[in-house]
């Protein structure tokens, strides 16, 4: 599978030549680390890692909800929940 390219580009051998200058540059935008001409790797931030961690979840937690809005199962009304549990409305609003 080839790693499509975004931010800077660079081979393994200058990637380890020059970390330090890569990390850095990891923090504005992705490095995208190629061994004979092939994406291997690509180095994000931590916080663009997160962000797009976070985006991932989302989409399986969107297409989970469509999934169950699928389903035929009869589903459980609020107010059954809460009687289940042993609430009321107004114990939500406490």
């Amino acid at each position: 599978m080839d790693i499509e390219t975004v931010g800077c580009t660079v081979t393994t051998a200058q990637f380890r030549s020059h970390l330090g200058e890569y990390l850095d540059v990891a923090q504005r935008e992705p490095v995208t680390i190629t061994n004979r001409g092939r994406g291997r790797a690509v180095l994000v931030s931590s916080e663009w890692f997160d962000r797009a961690y976070a985006a991932l979840e989302d989409i399986e937690d969107i297409a989970a909800a469509q999934q169950a809005r699928q389903d035929p199962t009869p589903r459980v009304t609020m107010d059954e929940l809460l009687a289940d549990l042993g609430l009321t409305r107004d114990d939500l609003h406490r």
